[in-house]
């Protein structure tokens, strides 16, 4: 199969872009693989962005797509240097609807002034178990901002860990668990601020049907150093049946003084007085929920900047 059929519709022919399709990349696909030094070592795939690309963030597709049961995926480590920007999306699709488990630690390193976007957009069928291990490493005026996209009736289990080393880092994490059937979502998510004037952002939304349950545990460690941070956690689910599970619990350690922090949480059903206003407009009950359902989804989608999987996470929402 070609290589553009096996990654479409994620892939469109940009000089920005670099593509991995299950861990094997091909370097003839975009000019910026002479910025990039990818090494395929034997405990790790190292990729190694050494400078800028036209003042414009490097794309970087990694596709999974395959039928085996059983996957322990190499680990992945991304190192940008200084000022560098990219943008990395990981897409994976089971094609077989066997039992079956995927499991990927990735790590991202980012130098001064350098940032990373790093999307993963699953698509998931009932027997399949995800685990994910996700760290970043920021030095000064670096930002790191996730956008983590689970979809579907599998299993996930997911940490997240990011460590402010330097001043001025910035850390937003945001996620989105749409989940059916006896789909369920595990995460742990933390940021340890070692420096001062450090900020993290965390947005998290699960819309839930049927028996699907989410569990999430925040939490933001400021340390004795770190004056002058600012740290926000939301996390709000909609329960989409009577059988939906959400459980959250944000945590904050702090060891210092001047220190800008808070979190909160949310658990909902429908708001009543939203569906009486859109029937008396006319819609149906199916067509009025579906509106409230994007309007909640809406939120993290639109920061998504990669046209490519925005159109398909629409296509999965209708």
């Amino acid at each position: 199969m070609a290589l553009k059929e096996k990654i479409a519709p994620f892939i469109v022919e940009k000089a920005d872009t670099l593509v991995l399709v299950d861990g094997i990349y091909d370097s003839k696909s975009s000019v910026v693989s002479q910025q990039i030094s990818i090494t395929s070592q034997k405990e790790r795939l190292l990729i190694e962005i050494l400078a800028p690309w036209k003042n414009i963030p490097i794309e970087i597709i990694h596709c999974v797509t395959t039928t085996r049961s059983d996957i322990v995926a190499t680990p992945i480590s991304i190192i940008l240097h200084a000022s560098v920007q990219a943008i990395f999306v990981q897409h994976f699709e089971f094609r077989s609807l066997q039992p079956c488990a995927y499991r990927c630690p990735i790590s991202f390193e980012m130098y001064p002034a350098a940032g990373c976007q790093y999307i993963s957009f699953i698509e998931s069928h009932e027997n399949q178990r995800y685990y994910f291990d996700v760290s970043a490493s920021l030095q000064k005026h670096s930002f790191f901002k996730t956008i983590d996209l689970f979809f579907g009736k599998g299993t996930m289990e997911h940490h997240v860990a990011t460590f402010l080393h330097q001043e001025k880092g910035f850390v937003c994490l945001q996620g989105l668990n749409y989940l059916q059937g006896e789909g369920s979502v595990t995460s742990r998510i933390e940021s340890h601020h070692l420096a001062p004037e450090g900020v993290s952002s965390y947005n998290y939304k699960n819309a839930l049907y049927d028996r699907a349950k989410v569990s999430c545990r925040g939490n933001v460690i400021v340390a004795k150093e770190a004056s002058n941070t600012s740290s926000r956690q939301m996390y709000r689910s909609l329960l989409l049946s009577s059988e939906a599970q959400a459980i959250t619990k944000p945590f904050l350690e702090i060891f210092t003084e001047k220190v800008n922090a808070s979190h909160g949480a949310s658990i909902s059903d429908f708001d009543e007085k939203a569906l009486f206003y859109l029937y008396s407009r006319g819609f149906s009950q199916k067509e009025a929920q579906k509106i409230l359902i994007e309007g909640f989804c809406q939120e993290i989608l639109k920061c998504v900047k990669v046209k490519e999987v925005q159109e398909k996470m629409l296509q999965r929402l209708s």
